[in-house]
């Protein structure tokens, strides 16, 4: 009788370790802990980042060769932040991102590794369209080749303003895409990219005019024709490209994680 109770006791006991031990590892996970090699738990080190398909991407590549937390921001100016007081061991930051808090922000950041990850964005056309695809193929390596994205790049990251060629729009018009934010001044779309579609469809006759909508109705629009393209700060994708006619990219960015020094 007493082995059955000793048994019993000891039963009840290894279940009770059992499901101490389940509660901390679930404890560990919700607060970004894992286990080492002993058995231990320790934290993960967080990593802020602003919220969008080009950041997310780069962080799950970091986050496969070690483990990290990962924090989530509306605003790249909130992640620097969070950094700043500490409230986050790293951030991820793209390279004009990078090249800009340089500039205008009073945040020594230091660069640990410039990640794996690099984002292409491209335009987005109709199957329909695929001359208007080949003419805006070939004003991107143009204005790539002579090197007029680049000193757009660095006028931005200068003073936000570039002046776009004056053009005589010969063509008619054409209609862009893009998503809903706050990037727009009097009306009027704003951002670096927006001043590099600008120039393409300049150097081929059209004036340009804007559309924003939400982010998954872009290609049901694109489909229904209430434009002629989609852009802005659109990634490029083969699942994209496997259904739209995707353009060469006009500009490329690298990540980088930082932290403050």
């Amino acid at each position: 009788m007493r082995k059955h109770k000793l048994a019993f006791i000891i039963g009840v006991d290894m279940r009770r370790s059992f499901v101490f031990v389940a509660l901390l590892l679930i404890i560990s996970m919700l607060c970004g802990c894992s286990q080492n090699g002993n058995g231990v738990i320790v934290q993960k080190p967080t990593v802020a980042l602003e919220a969008g398909v080009s950041a997310e991407k780069a962080f799950e590549e970091l986050n496969a060769q070690s483990e990290y937390s990962e924090i989530k921001f509306n605003d790249v100016f909130d992640v620097v932040a969070a950094l700043e007081n500490g409230k986050t061991d790293y951030a991820i930051v793209d390279s004009y991102q990078l090249e800009s808090l340089k500039k205008y922000n009073d945040v020594n950041i230091r660069v640990e590794k410039e990640l794996d990850y690099k984002a292409d964005y491209c335009l987005y056309f109709s199957s329909e369209n695929e001359k208007l695809r080949e003419s805006f193929d070939f004003a991107i390596k143009e204005l790539k080749n002579d090197g007029t994205f680049e000193n757009i790049k660095k006028a931005f990251i200068q003073s936000y303003e570039y002046d776009n060629t004056i053009i005589d729009p010969v063509n008619g018009k054409l209609v862009m895409l893009c998503v809903s934010d706050e990037r727009t001044y009097d009306g009027v779309a704003f951002g670096m990219d927006f001043y590099m579609i600008r120039e393409i469809t300049a150097m081929l006759g059209y004036e340009l005019d804007f559309v924003s909508v939400d982010f998954d109705e872009l290609f049901i629009k694109l489909e229904n024709g209430e434009g002629d393209f989609v852009g802005g700060a659109v990634e490029f994708t083969q699942e994209r490209a496997s259904s739209y006619l995707a353009s060469e990219s006009y500009y490329s960015d690298n990540y980088y994680l930082v932290t403050n020094e």
